[in-house]
């Protein structure tokens, strides 16, 4: 019995695309770079701003003139806020991946290329449907204790 040591992501140049399917792949691979680097930014000017609120919140954290106005939640603030933001650097990295493999299958002809950008893609909504699913739960579990609440207090 022979065993078949090729890879399915072995490099292969027999990618049949059309040319219009080629230019709407090319098209979004742009607007992908496009957009994961505005992402990129963005994340970068977001952590920025929470480590300027840390360090500022950092020189007035004496003061207890600020408990007054009710300032003690910014801290916590900051630093959920720079969490959000390292956490959404996992789906613009794979956007971004999705489109330079998606730009090399499109100019190369590659099928591995075109399969490490589906792969990139999938991921990508992989990860943005489990997100949903677990912000939808969450609203649902509050929407849950809120009737508890409401109903206990009636009682």
């Amino acid at each position: 019995m022979e065993t078949d040591y090729t890879s399915e992501f072995e490099p292969r140049q027999d990618l049949s695309l059309t040319a219009s399917a080629k230019s709407n792949l090319l098209k979004t691979s742009q607007w992908a770079k496009i957009i994961s680097i505005v992402g990129f930014l963005l994340v970068g000017f977001f952590l920025l701003v929470a480590i300027s609120i840390f360090f500022i919140y950092k020189q007035f954290e004496y003061m207890e003139e600020l408990d007054a106005f009710g300032l003690g939640f910014i801290m916590p603030m900051a630093i959920g806020f720079g969490l959000l933001s390292i956490f959404y650097l996992y789906p613009l990295i794979k956007l971004y991946r999705f489109s330079t493999f998606s730009k090399s299958a499109v100019n190369n002809n590659d099928t591995f290329a075109l399969e490490r950008a589906m792969s990139e893609q999938k991921q990508l909504f992989t990860f943005l449907g489990i997100i949903t699913i677990v912000v939808i739960s969450i609203y649902v579990l509050i929407f849950l204790f809120n009737i508890l609440l409401f109903s206990s207090s009636i009682l």
